[in-house]
């Protein structure tokens, strides 16, 4: 039967399976934009093309990444208070604050 214990329980499997891959896209990324511009786009791997757009991917999804660890750590530390039933406290309403 599922009940909400469980549903705690997967919900910090997901942000922990998103955690890992943010952190995969933080050491993956650059290869992984430049493989599709080359692969599927046809652009040459040292072009100054490229490098804009490895430039304007690091600009963009570095920062984007900072702030999405702290609401995943938001969200994790809001699940575990959950789960140990401390539900209405003012850290929760930091932490969802912080979320938002």
């Amino acid at each position: 039967m599922w009940n909400r214990k469980r549903s705690v329980k997967l919900s910090l499997g997901v942000c922990f399976a998103v955690g890992v891959i943010l952190t995969a896209g933080l050491f993956a990324g650059p290869w992984a934009v430049k493989m599709w511009f080359s692969v599927y786009r046809g652009w040459n791997g040292q072009s100054v093309a490229m490098d804009w757009m490895l430039t304007l991917f690091k600009v963009c999804f570095y920062p984007c990444v900072a702030l999405g660890y702290v609401a995943l750590y938001s969200l994790i530390r809001l699940l575990f208070n959950i789960r140990n039933d401390t539900i209405f406290i003012t850290q929760n309403v930091r932490y969802l604050r912080r979320i938002s």
